[in-house]
């Protein structure tokens, strides 16, 4: 066989593995619904992923920096976009595989990801609405009124 025909069949078998979505990990880079993310865990068929947002969109607090080389390394377009770290639940129907990131990278977006989540229930009590502050220790029950 000619170097050139095992090249084409190289790459076929390559887009068939990138676009085959069994064999998707934690840490690869996909394309889902007109936005980028990178999973962050997998199972059965559903997967847990976090977008990518454009550098120029609004930054908050669970926005994550990642290097040019990083995110020329995983695959992606574009070298000004940040990891939102705010999980989103996806089926793997339809998804389609990028790339993929170093361990480094995706174990900063799980501990950021807990981070989030942790403050996430921090702000928000067991019955989806804002913590009393009325029982926390070293406060008064009664709000303050600012005084002149």
């Amino acid at each position: 066989m000619k170097a050139a025909s095992q090249g084409r069949l190289f790459l076929c078998l390559e887009t068939w593995v990138m676009s085959n979505t069994d064999d998707l990990a934690v840490g690869d880079i996909i394309f889902s619904t007109k936005q980028y993310m990178m999973i962050i865990s997998v199972d059965g068929r559903y997967l847990t992923a976090c977008p990518f947002v454009p550098e120029g969109e609004l930054r908050h607090r669970a926005d994550m920096a990642l290097a040019w080389f990083e995110l020329a390394e995983a695959g992606l377009p574009h070298a000004d976009m940040r990891l939102r770290t705010i999980p989103c639940r996806r089926e793997k129907r339809g998804i389609r595989r990028i790339g993929c990131v170093a361990e480094g990278v995706w174990r900063r977006a799980l501990m950021a990801s807990a981070r989030e989540a942790h403050m996430r229930r921090r702000e928000v009590g067991s019955f989806g609405g804002p913590v009393s502050r009325a029982g926390v220790a070293g406060r008064e029950s009664v709000p303050r009124a600012m005084m002149f």
